[in-house]
């Protein structure tokens, strides 16, 4: 759509109501009509922004100070999922949400604190930045290092014991009696609750409790995971007849060489293979991410931790792919700087996943890889259509594919070898659209398939009408000028 700036803010005022979703929320947008949208739009339109996944972070962050706290709380849970790779709010944006509780804002259906629990999930706040913050002026920013406990060296935590605030100084004493196996066990929940697995997923325990708890398979399971748990209770685990028990043990960040040694030659194929990864890894970034790409639900939620992180310089992954361990092999092709002889070889790998990978995530993946992946992956076509690296041209070859979603995407090709006068007869309405609006149709095509109520809506998309014609269609809509 290339609409001028003027006639899209038309569209803003009330009698444009019926545009507001695609306009605000389904679009990229100019800065004028942003600006317009941020300053004077009703509440509708600004949660709409709030959560446009064609939106900048900067153009998403100017809502932090909305007055209406529900357009603050879309701001701090991001763009609309399923559509989207999160991008890392600015940095004075998230400043505003951490420091919003003093900036007097009118009560409303959400708490600063929810909205600060929104953002915490949101992915939107790069993985480094509460460390940052740890010698900040403002106790209330400094206040989010704490948070970040574990991540801190020994001399920052000892920093924060000793800080002038005595608020901070408490959270910190805090974090150190959670490092209290004695204080833990007392705290530990006698039931399985969400805050029970937490507890022993990822803090000390006494010597008792890990007896007690390696007869519960939830137990050990926690155990597996523990970064505390003891280098004994560790070794029983790496023999467990479950091979599955054996894989988590394999994902430990810190594994003895002989455990490590023995799990690489485990005779279950999966153990082998997550033991000889996690041992490739040199940095705790690639630990993690190896972690994401074993543990996560989905690849995406790996490729939106990748997307959040400094993974460093990109000759480790390099060698990464040409291993014969394919989650090496699926890490590399996370790597958005992966040398292009890499991304060649990956691109013709044998692992689907790793092509999927690659496709998302490379910006220089082969357009024949990334139009297989759209094919393929029905569910994620919405998220690389908003990739930079999604093909627009050179699909003519697609124009009488199966998959209506496909015919659309070759019918918008502006560098077809003709325009495509045969998809406007095509029977689904998302091609026929795709084709109205494509700019190779003559301008007086154009104004004639204005007029067809079949093709109307495509047509009034298309480029070639000049901005007299879009001020008339708004005109005959009732919209003001």
């Amino acid at each position: 759509m290339a609409a001028p700036t003027d006639a899209l803010l038309r569209l803003l005022g009330p009698a444009g109501r019926a545009s507001w979703e695609v306009l605000c929320g389904g679009r990229a947008l100019p800065d004028e009509v942003v600006t317009a949208i941020v300053a004077d739009a009703e509440v509708a339109q600004r949660r709409l922004l709030a959560r446009n996944p064609h939106a900048t972070p900067e153009q998403r962050g100017r809502l932090a100070l909305d007055p209406d706290a529900m357009v603050r709380c879309d701001v701090a849970s991001g763009p609309r999922r399923g559509t989207w790779l999160v991008q890392p709010l600015p940095d004075d944006v998230i400043e505003l949400f951490y420091t919003a509780q003093r900036r007097g804002f009118p009560p409303g259906l959400v708490t600063e604190m929810e909205i600060l629990q929104e953002l915490a999930f949101s992915w939107q706040v790069r993985s480094s930045y509460d460390v940052s913050l740890i010698a900040h002026p403002d106790p209330m920013l400094r206040s989010h290092a704490v948070l970040s406990w574990s991540g801190l060296t020994p001399e920052q935590q000892a920093a924060l014991l000793a800080d002038p605030d005595p608020d901070i100084r408490k959270d910190a004493e805090r974090q150190v009696e959670w490092l209290d196996p004695v204080l833990n066990e007392a705290r530990l929940p006698d039931h399985w609750t969400h805050g029970r697995t937490s507890m022993m997923m990822r803090l000390p325990m006494t010597r008792a409790v890990a007896e007690r708890e390696f007869d519960d398979v939830d137990g050990r399971v926690a155990m597996a995971f523990n970064p505390f748990t003891p280098a004994d209770i560790v070794e029983r685990l790496a023999r467990d007849p479950d091979p599955a028990m054996r894989a988590r043990v394999a994902r430990r960040l810190e594994l003895p060489a002989d455990v490590r040694s023995e799990l690489e030659q485990d005779p279950d194929v999966d153990v082998r293979t997550t033991a000889t990864a996690f041992g490739a890894a040199t940095t705790a970034v690639q630990h993690w991410l190896l972690y994401r790409l074993t543990t996560a639900s989905s690849l995406r939620e790996a490729e939106r931790h990748a997307c959040l992180s400094d993974l460093g310089d990109p000759d480790w992954f390099a060698q990464a792919a040409e291993s014969d361990n394919v989650l090496l092999r699926r890490a590399a092709a996370l790597h958005p700087r992966l040398p292009q002889a890499q991304v060649r070889r990956l691109a013709a790998d044998s692992d689907e996943e790793v092509r999927s990978l690659l496709a998302h995530s490379h910006p220089d993946a082969p357009a024949d890889l990334v139009i297989e992946v759209f094919i393929a992956e029905p569910r994620n076509r919405a998220l690389l259509l908003l990739r930079p690296q999604m093909p627009r041209t050179g699909l003519a070859h697609l124009l009488d594919h199966a998959d209506a979603q496909v015919r659309a995407l070759a019918a918008a090709d502006v560098m077809l070898p003709e325009p495509p006068f045969a998809m406007l007869d095509d029977g689904d309405e998302q091609v026929r659209r795709a084709a109205a609006a494509n700019r190779l149709l003559p301008a007086d095509a154009v104004e004639r398939l204005l007029q067809d109520p079949r093709h109307a809506e495509g047509a009034a998309a298309n480029p070639r009408l000049g901005a007299e014609t879009l001020h008339g269609l708004l005109d005959a809509a009732g919209v003001p000028r």
